[in-house]
């Protein structure tokens, strides 16, 4: 039972890290990458920070950008 449960904390810490809330975005001429948006559990606007990164993906795809799945992928 005890195991049960400290799996299942460490697995909900895992998933969370990786659904940090940013997006990506490379640049496939370049190479660079780039990340929109930083969403905290806590923000009070939220529509305000989605608007905001939404923004900084539309420019950086006017300039080449792609949309990918984290720092690590291809």
């Amino acid at each position: 039972m005890g195991r049960t449960i400290a799996l299942t904390i460490v697995l909900c810490a895992a998933l969370g890290a990786c659904a940090d809330g940013r997006t990506y975005m490379r640049n496939p001429a370049t190479g660079q990458l780039v990340t929109c948006g930083t969403r905290h559990p806590y923000t009070v606007v939220e529509s305000a920070v989605e608007q905001r990164e939404a923004q900084c993906i539309q420019d950086y795809k006017e300039q080449g950008f792609r949309a990918r799945a984290g720092p690590g992928s291809k």
